[in-house]
């Protein structure tokens, strides 16, 4: 494989080292003089490189929290307006910087674990955004609630506990997209009783039945009896 190809399939920037993990030899990657430039030291990028990637290896820092959401396929509202990163030091700029690390970032991007993700969007983000983030992941089979639970045993973990509370980690119980999850912790804000994922007999499942009475379907669909999607005409 041509070095070009290689740097293109890990979003268009790396380190030296990267290349040479991958068994390109330092002649094949002085090949790249004048094809890709050097906005460091060490670093190679291509003109069109991922932005967020750059930004990340240019400060020596791993994609974390809301910033990672996307790359990890998990939901999110929106990403932040800053770019978070997880750092070592203290010397990154213009950006939110996580420090905490647990488990094994990914072994070529600089992005950190899904769990580290999590870990951070959840002492961080808003709670309608984390709750998101986690339910998303936990639905997918991606994330337990134990493991983030054990992670967060630290007296400064307290506010990230909380909002992990607010997790639904059941699959019979959980949302189906990221306005679900919104919905459900604004009606409990509310005081309201809230009932998720509700079979009602001859209408198929709703997303909500809020205090035993009233069913509530936020997308504008409905699992009928026959297991099809149907439009719905009491929607939020």
């Amino acid at each position: 494989m041509d070095p070009i190809d290689y740097l293109r399939s890990l979003g268009g920037v790396a380190r030296t080292g990267a290349l040479l993990r991958a068994g390109f030899t330092r002649r094949e990657i002085g090949s790249l003089e004048g094809r890709a430039r050097r906005p460091r030291k060490g670093l190679w990028a291509l003109p069109d490189a991922n932005p967020d990637f750059l930004f990340a290896l240019m400060r020596d820092g791993l994609i974390t929290c809301g910033s990672a959401a996307s790359y990890h396929g998990l939901w999110i509202r929106s990403a932040p307006d800053r770019r978070h990163l997880a750092t070592r030091h203290a010397r990154a700029q213009g950006c939110v910087s996580h420090r905490k690390l647990l488990f094994p970032p990914h072994h070529e991007l600089p992005l950190v674990s899904v769990e580290d993700a999590l870990i951070h969007a959840l002492g961080c983000m808003d709670a309608p955004q984390a709750v998101s983030m986690v339910e998303s992941a936990a639905r997918a089979g991606r994330v337990k609630r134990e493991t983030l639970w054990t992670a967060l045993d630290s007296r400064s973990d307290a506010r990230a506990r909380k909002v992990l509370a607010q997790v639904i980690f059941d699959t019979d119980r959980q949302a189906q997209s990221q306005p679900e999850v919104e919905a459900r912790l604004l009606f409990l804000a509310q005081g309201w009783e809230v009932e998720t994922q509700v079979w009602l007999p001859g209408v198929g499942t709703v997303d909500f039945r809020i205090e035993r009475v009233l069913p509530v379907e936020i997308d504008g669909f409905s699992t009928t009896v026959t297991g099809s999607r149907s439009p719905r005409t009491a929607t939020a």
